[in-house]
């Protein structure tokens, strides 16, 4: 099992009009910090097909090799740089996964109502033949007679 190192984070871009007017920025960088150098050239593959996807632009920040990755991350931390970054990406996940259950929860209202319509239909059609079969019963009668 190979474990990657790595650190995401999203910056946005905002203006003042548009926190006032919009509660998310788009998000138009992303920066990684790729710790392992063996996998440097498939972050960039990676990131290049994102960008081209998306629109949205991948930095990939490698590592020198013996350079104390533990001592850069703290240096974004301390800076508040990332926390204020990852606070944000956060929120911005929070609000996509409510949207999308309230997208799941209105799809299944919609199943729920079109199974009970099918069933309706279903027991028109079988209600319907029932009363086919009396007709040709009946009409059977008449010809005897």
């Amino acid at each position: 099992m190979l474990a990657i190192n790595n650190v995401l984070t999203g910056c946005g871009k905002k203006t003042s009009t548009e926190s006032e007017v919009s509660e998310s920025a788009p998000v138009e960088i992303i920066t990684l910090l790729n710790t392992k150098s063996e996998v440097a050239t498939q972050m960039e593959t990676l990131a290049s097909k994102y960008i081209q996807e998306t629109g949205i632009t991948v930095e990939v920040m490698g590592v020198d090799a013996g350079a104390d990755v533990q001592a850069m991350i703290k240096g974004y931390y301390l800076s508040d740089q990332i926390m204020q970054e990852m606070v944000e990406s956060v929120r911005m996940i929070t609000e996509s996964i409510k949207e999308s259950s309230i997208a799941i929860t209105s799809s299944a209202e919609s199943s729920s109502e079109i199974v009970g319509g099918i069933k309706k239909i279903s027991e028109a059609i079988n209600e319907n033949n029932e009363i086919t079969e009396q007709l040709n019963d009946t009409t059977q009668k008449f010809k005897s007679l």
